[in-house]
Formats: C-alpha cells, sequence, structure tokens
C-alpha cells in the first residue's frame, strides 16, 4: 500500500484553500505595508531632522560678512560673525558691525529657542546701552535689504511643520523639495519651500510665500566649500525679490568651525565688551 503524502487533500477543496491562503498573504502583507508608510508629512519631517543632525557638532564657528546690494561690486555693510551650537535649547549668534565706520561697534545678538520665541539685543555705542529688540520686528527689512530678521535666523525644526512635495534634480543635484510652514504666529511667511541636497543634506534653495501665499523672494546658496572634511559652508547667500528683481548678497569668508568660544560673551551684559 502506498503510504499517503501529509498535507491538504487533492481536489477542489485544495485548490480552494491555496486561493485562500494566497489572498490572507497578500492581505497582511498589504496591511503591514501601510502600517509603515509615511505620510508626506511625515516624510518632510524627517527629511528636515536629518538635514539639521548631519550639522550637528561644529560646536563654535565665526565668520567674516559682507552684504551687497543688487550686485555691487562694494560691500555697504561688514560685519564679524560667531556663532555657538546649543542643541539642547537654540544656537545663539553674535553679529558685530564693522563698516560703514559710523555703524563700527554696533551689535546685535540672538537667542533662538527651539520650543520658545527667540530673544534679540542690540547694542549701539551712542546710546552706550544694550536694547532689547522686539521678536513682533522679525518681518522688518534688516538694514533696507532683502533679508528680513526672521531670515537671517536659522530655522528650528520644531517651530515648523512639514510636508515633502518631490524629489528633483536641481544643478545636477538630486534634491528633496519640502515645504516648511512656520508655528509662530507673527512669521512673515505662510509657508517656505526648501530644496534639500539629499547626498549631503544641504539646503541650495528656499522659496518664501508671503501671508497672501504669494511667491515673493528666493534665495541661493552657492559655492559651498567644506571644512575639517566634514562641515559643508556657502560662500554665497543671494536673495531676489521675485516682484522688483532687487537682490542682497551675502559673501562669507573666512569660516572657521569647531572654535572654543566664551560663552559669556553671548550675554546680553556682555556685549558692550565686544570687538
Amino acid at each position: 500500500m502506498k503510504s499517503r503524502k501529509k498535507g491538504f487533500p487533492n481536489g477542489p477543496v485544495n485548490f480552494f484553500i491555496r486561493i485562500v491562503l494566497n489572498g490572507l498573504v497578500i492581505y497582511f502583507a498589504f496591511l503591514v505595508n501601510i502600517s509603515y508608510s509615511e505620510t508626506v508629512e511625515e516624510k518632510g519631517l524627517r527629511i528636515a531632522t536629518a538635514m539639521e543632525r548631519r550639522d550637528d557638532g561644529w560646536i563654535g564657528q565665526t565668520a567674516d560678512v559682507e552684504m551687497l546690494v543688487n550686485q555691487q561690486k562694494d560691500p555697504v555693510y561688514k560685519f564679524h560673525a560667531r556663532w555657538l551650537e546649543k542643541p539642547e535649547d537654540g544656537d545663539k549668534g553674535v553679529l558685530i558691525y564693522k563698516y560703514p565706520s559710523d555703524m563700527r561697534g554696533v551689535i546685535s545678538l540672538a537667542h533662538l529657542h527651539r520650543f520658545m520665541t527667540n530673544d534679540m539685543w542690540i547694542f549701539i555705542p551712542r546710546n552706550k546701552r544694550v536694547k532689547r529688540f522686539s521678536s513682533q520686528k522679525k518681518n522688518s527689512s534688516f538694514l533696507g535689504s532683502q533679508f528680513t530678521n526672521e531670515d537671517l535666523n536659522r530655522g528650528e525644526v520644531e517651530k515648523y511643520s512639514y510636508r515633502w512635495i518631490r524629489d528633483e534634480d536641481y544643478e545636477g543635484l538630486l534634491c528633496s523639495v519640502v515645504d516648511r510652514f512656520p508655528e509662530e504666529s507673527n512669521s512673515g511667511y505662510t509657508k517656505q519651500r526648501i530644496w534639500i541636497d539629499q547626498k549631503e543634506q544641504r539646503v541650495m534653495k528656499m522659496e518664501f510665500y508671503n501671508l497672501k501665499n504669494f511667491h515673493i523672494k528666493t534665495l541661493y546658496f552657492k559655492e559651498f566649500k567644506q571644512y575639517l572634511k566634514y562641515f559643508w559652508r556657502e560662500s554665497k547667500r543671494i536673495m531676489i525679490n521675485e516682484q522688483t528683481d532687487a537682490s542682497t548678497t551675502f559673501l562669507f569668508k573666512n569660516w572657521k568651525l569647531k572654535v572654543e568660544l566664551n560663552e559669556n560673551d553671548f550675554v546680553p551684559t556682555r556685549l558692550k565688551k565686544l570687538r
């Protein structure tokens, strides 16, 4: 007598059972795929978070900055900038005015925060006092340029919601295009659209949309250089007004990273002593 093989019996019943089992496998695989798929909001946040983490660890950095208007060759302002990395809250930055002569010695200080409104101060030598800068003025023009005070501060990830739009080539680089939406009520924008280099996590371009959701400005990050074999810094930022074609360019020179800076120099009461 031939031994009977273990398993389902032959015939229509076996065929039906196999169809049901295959269907269940496909169904549960589909459910697993749904449970692990990202929404465009989650993907946008993940990309923004990865970009921020990619640049962690510079500790302190300094640079000399020149501001040019409408592609003129001679700068209208010169600054020395210092930044102190504070990953547990938000970075701190000092801008020391060097030129023109009537602005020499003016110093601005910003304390960025992840979950609170940023704090800003300015020291004007002729007044011999430090004045707190109202956060409500973040939308005002910086020295008559195409930049606002809001544009100058690094956008902390927690102060925005995000939406991934698409992936596309930009100047030969594969970039993630992500919209970020300010959570603070006093922002001058409904959104900012960002092109992020997928390989090195660098911001290559930003579009700014006003409270009527019109595209009003575009910021270009140009001429990147790598420092300490890891960190990327741009040599130019060019902001172009889409309505008037007016532009403002910031030139960054003499970048230095992992600089040991004195945290006391980022305290408002010490601004008078900085040089």
